[in-house]
């Protein structure tokens, strides 16, 4: 299969996606990358030096997509913080849920010290200041204190990393299969319970509304 140079890159992580998905981490080499891409065996190493790095090329571009999809959700939701933070919270959730083998990477025991490789690194923190931002913006509403904003975004983290990871592993199933609209229509319920918790706002501070969803 022929292929434009300026698309080799893009084919690569194409090819990698395949396989992760297919058997996850174990499954993917820079061979089995480049036979799905339709390329030689020595292409890949035009842009990766070895598995690692085309793991964590994958990750960086799931971060990446991840920051773009959270940013457009929390656009659309308006003007409103709490509304913005529940489609950002929304966006991560559904982003994990469409893409299961990248999502996996991008959090797997692989790449856990993402400093190691520069675009993973600057991409992973990208996709959290993103998160931080949208807290920023409900603390200069007044819905909090500013002081609060980095517990605020551990907090917000690990409800949506959590509820995303027990979907994909299946430990969700408490009576049948639960269906990926069901489990996101749920996770907004979730989202609206943890609302209550900004309705606590410290004194001297506006009590925000509760939207609903």
């Amino acid at each position: 299969m022929a292929y434009h140079h300026g698309d080799l890159r893009r084919a690569l992580l194409e090819g990698a996606l395949e396989l992760l998905a297919e058997g996850g981490p174990s499954h993917l080499t820079l061979r089995g990358a480049a036979r799905r891409a339709g390329v030689s065996v020595a292409a890949p190493y035009r842009h990766f030096a070895d598995k690692r790095a085309l793991l964590a090329a994958v990750a960086a571009d799931g971060f990446a997509a991840l920051q773009r999809a959270s940013e457009e959700a929390v656009d659309r939701a308006g003007d409103d913080p709490i509304q913005r933070f529940v489609a950002h919270g929304l966006a991560y959730v559904r982003f994990a849920v469409d893409n299961p083998a990248q999502y996996r990477v991008m959090f797997g025991p692989e790449l856990a010290d993402k400093r190691i490789h520069e675009d993973l690194y600057r991409t992973a923190r990208g996709a959290y200041d993103g998160l931080r931002a949208t807290l920023t913006y409900c603390a200069d509403a007044g819905v909090f204190r500013s002081e609060d904003i980095e517990l605020r975004a551990m907090r917000a983290w690990a409800l949506v990393h959590g509820l995303a990871s027990l979907f994909l592993d299946g430990q969700l199933n408490v009576e049948d299969v639960v269906s990926k609209d069901v489990f996101l229509a749920r996770v907004g319920e979730v989202f609206g319970l943890e609302q209550a918790v900004f309705e606590s706002a410290p004194d001297g501070l506006p009590r925000r509304r509760k939207p609903a969803l």
